[in-house]
């Protein structure tokens, strides 16, 4: 182990990374922006050819890939949080941190959703998988299949704590990276054959939602932001960085594989990811970023809404949206309907979180892991 990383055995909190959070909830929300129907029908009617906001250019359709730098993200983060305390703790931790703005999104979405015309018996299932985090939709919001992915990543780290195998946590961290890296990167590499091989029939058994949750598809990421990690804590061996560009390369083959629009899409795709994961490694390695030029309460106030950005823009900006007069969508200039849109559901992300979520959040905290 080298010296730095002796010298580093508590984690810096970088607030350069809660911007990049709010940034790639963004992407995401164009990315689904630019397929919102002018006249809400429910999930089916997503990308019909009338769209509300035709007029985005298709590159937004690459802005998908959020999905893929929050996964980095999270490997990144957990690498870190998982090297102190007990399997218990750590997995209280991260449930306060998901579940609170889980549970208040959803119930909105409900509501707003029954009041739009949907059955309330369905709606009401749906919303108790939303809050169960249950593996199989349907759900109330259909982003909530990536928290249970999530969720599953926590509770294979629970396990590895657990087992209690390795000679130290970070032992345990580095080698459950790895083992990702292996099992992922093996499937990735299957699922890019059959592609390319053009076997349909093992082409459509991969895509399957099931892989997503063995972790088999998006481990690569977790991986990757685990190597990451170990970067910055300053385990600069060939192995490391060898781990590292392997698995940038395989996540860059995932976003180019599942990126289906056109080409320049696809590509534009693997640019937004190289750059967002370059703008991760100048914040950790040097310290540096846009954060500097705001109060670290306002960068981490952008983190914590990034949730909810995330988990709040789907159905309710499309319900919203529907709700609006024909004649209004018909006639006015939808730029600045756009910009409302995207207003409101930044506007919305932070009053949820300031006066909702962040309370709720602390409630749980003193509850279960006596914090004051």
């Amino acid at each position: 182990m080298s010296t730095n990383a002796d010298n580093k055995a508590k984690f810096d909190y970088i607030y350069e990374l809660d911007i990049i959070r709010l940034v790639t909830a963004v992407l995401v929300v164009l990315y689904h922006f630019g397929g919102y129907p002018r006249f809400f029908r429910g999930h089916d009617s997503w990308r019909t050819p009338d769209q509300a906001f035709a007029f985005l250019p298709n590159w937004t359709h690459a802005g998908w890939v959020g999905v893929q730098i929050f996964f980095v993200i999270s490997g990144y983060v957990i690498a870190h949080s998982a090297r102190q305390g007990s399997a218990t703790t750590f997995l209280k931790s991260r449930l306060i941190r998901v579940l609170p703005g889980l549970w208040i999104m959803a119930s909105v979405t409900a509501l707003m959703r029954v009041a739009g015309g949907d059955s309330l018996h369905a709606i009401a299932f749906a919303w108790l998988k939303n809050v169960l985090l249950s593996p199989v939709g349907p759900y109330v919001d259909g982003v909530v299949w990536s928290l249970v992915v999530e969720v599953i990543f926590y509770g294979l780290v629970v396990l590895a704590i657990y087992s209690g195998r390795y000679r130290s946590r970070e032992d345990m961290v580095k080698w459950l990276g790895l083992g990702l890296l292996l099992a992922s990167g093996a499937f990735n590499l299957l699922e890019f054959y059959a592609k390319t091989a053009h076997s349909e029939g093992l082409y459509s058994l991969l895509g399957r939602y099931f892989w997503n949750l063995t972790l088999l598809r998006p481990g690569i990421l977790f991986s990757l932001g685990i190597a990451l990690s170990r970067l910055g804590d300053g385990h600069r061996d060939i192995g490391t960085k060898l781990w590292f560009g392997v698995a940038v390369v395989l996540s860059l083959g995932q976003a180019f594989l599942h990126q289906q629009v056109d080409l320049a899409t696809n590509w534009a795709g693997m640019l937004i990811f190289v750059l967002a994961l370059g703008w991760m490694m100048i914040a950790i390695f040097t310290d540096q970023g846009t954060y500097r030029l705001m109060p670290h309460a306002l960068t981490k106030g952008m983190g914590q809404a990034s949730y909810l950005v995330y988990l709040g823009h789907y159905e309710l900006a499309c319900i919203a949206i529907a709700a609006l007069p024909l004649g209004l969508l018909d006639s006015f200039n939808r730029v600045p309907l756009f910009l409302a849109a995207i207003t409101g559901v930044l506007l919305l992300a932070f009053l949820v979180s300031k006066y909702a979520e962040q309370p709720v959040r602390r409630h749980l905290a003193r509850l279960l892991l006596n914090r004051r």
